[in-house]
């Protein structure tokens, strides 16, 4: 762990992006997302404000990846009004794959897929997709990365819960997080 210029402590793993990496790759996403004819018409719909959509997306992976505590949201109730299907968590996870290849390191870039894979399968099951067809690494060539990103690096809570379950206030509950 380290201490950055804000005072937040962080791990100093190098699969582990900084916060201007996880916002490059934020805004690089979600710039995909907007123009994507699959994924567009349904964010574009909900989205008003998109750089503050961006900033409190930024805040959910900087919490989820370097344990920040900076979102503040209910990610399960945020998704739950939306016409979103098995396909759309597929098309999502592999343009968030294909983003995080071309913005991040190959570790960092399995890092993030890693906990968006299994964010993801939390979310479809909260959703009630999941009893109509689980959302897959091996549907549609999806990848968690490399063997080494294991369930363990997946953000769970220490009652078994995900990040993705409800209100993520901190992320102290998740197995080695700080403070």
């Amino acid at each position: 762990m380290h201490t950055e210029g804000d005072g937040v402590v962080t791990p100093s793993d190098s699969a582990i992006p900084s916060r201007v990496q996880i916002e490059a790759l934020v805004d690089c996403f979600y710039d995909r997302v907007r123009v994507d004819p699959e994924l567009g018409p349904i964010f574009n719909a909900a989205i008003t404000d998109w750089p503050a959509h961006k900033r409190q997306l930024t805040a959910f992976w900087a919490s989820v990846l370097r344990r920040e505590g900076s979102y503040r949201g209910n990610p399960m109730a945020a998704h739950r009004r939306h016409p979103i299907t098995t396909a759309h968590f597929l098309h999502w996870l592999a343009l968030w794959r294909a983003t995080a290849e071309t913005v991040l390191t190959p570790a960092q870039a399995a890092r993030v897929q890693a906990y968006a894979q299994r964010i993801a399968e939390s979310l479809h099951h909260g959703l009630g997709l999941a009893r109509a067809r689980p959302v897959s690494p091996s549907e549609e060539g999806l990848s968690t990365g490399p063997a080494h990103a294991t369930q363990s690096d997946a953000p769970s809570r220490r009652d078994g819960s995900s990040v993705a379950d409800g209100n993520l206030r901190s992320v102290r509950g998740f197995p080695g997080a700080a403070g």
